[in-house]
């Protein structure tokens, strides 16, 4: 992961940094770049341990080629879903600040949106906090607007 077709429909498989989970990969706009998520293998069977892994999420960002291989030096949180915008010059993504406890309807709450600059390579809060019960798709209308989808903004019973 991640895996692309070439020339001919030809298979490519990328040979990235080990020890790692890449649960998301996506094209830029232009189709130059691929920027993916990861999180690092943590050992152990059991369901809180799987939960940890999820605090060690990154963003990293490569050429096609599969060259300039890096990861993006945010903190390390809950990331899901993350795009490229039109210019290539920022990244959008879905951070979560809570684990849930066990038996509830979701793993992860709490989500904003963040956003990258490559440029400058700062990270910052994109709009809110809104704090989001759950987050869907992210995308860039244009290098300034995003289109996101989510449930929220999350109140546990007794706050509404």
């Amino acid at each position: 992961f991640p895996v692309t077709i070439g020339p001919g429909g030809q298979l490519q498989r990328y040979d990235l940094p080990g020890n790692y989970q890449y649960t998301f990969a996506a094209f830029s706009a232009n189709g130059d770049q691929i920027i993916t998520i990861r999180k690092e293998r943590l050992p152990g069977p059991m369901l809180s341990d799987r939960l940890e892994e999820l605090k060690t999420s990154e963003i990293c960002i490569m050429n096609k080629d599969g060259g300039q291989f890096r990861a993006l030096p945010i903190p390390h949180e809950i990331i899901m879903i993350a795009a490229l915008s039109p210019d290539g010059k920022k990244i959008a993504y879905w951070a979560a600040k809570t684990i849930r406890k066990p038996g509830s309807k979701t793993l992860v709450a709490d989500f904003d949106v963040r956003e990258f600059n490559l440029t400058t390579n700062s990270d910052y809060l994109f709009a809110g906090p809104f704090n989001f019960y759950h987050a869907g798709p992210i995308n860039y209308l244009s290098d300034s607007k995003l289109l996101v989808g989510a449930f929220g903004p999350r109140m546990e019973p007794g706050e509404i």
